[in-house]
């Protein structure tokens, strides 16, 4: 079984290996898509913060939308003018010995 996620603590990024480590210490165990996509959001958040002089939810939300790509945990974060997330890609995991683990972009699922 294939399924699609927004993030998987053993993909081979450096930014998810740095991520994952420093949860694990911190809270003794594997951090899960929503801890990655909150740990995303405040870094983006923070970015935008530091380019604003009056931090109001319209200037940040401007602000996002501005911004460069950023590498995050989760992946590239991008805000279109509308403030939609785009060019995001999704972590493929397939289920093997009862477990999911990150299928790379060139391979098939073993049958």
């Amino acid at each position: 079984t294939v399924v699609a996620a927004a993030f998987h603590s053993a993909e081979r990024r450096p930014e998810v290996a740095r991520f994952a480590k420093a949860f694990r210490t911190r809270n003794n165990a594997d951090p899960d898509p929503a801890a990655a996509a909150a740990y995303d959001a405040v870094h983006a958040l923070a970015r935008a913060m530091e380019g604003t002089e009056t931090p109001t939810a319209g200037a940040l939300a401007a602000r996002l939308r501005s911004l460069p790509p950023m590498e995050g945990v989760t992946g590239r974060i991008a805000f279109d003018e509308r403030g939609d997330l785009v060019g995001h890609k999704v972590v493929k995991l397939v289920v093997r010995d009862g477990r999911f683990e990150p299928l790379p972009d060139s391979a098939s699922p073993r049958p």
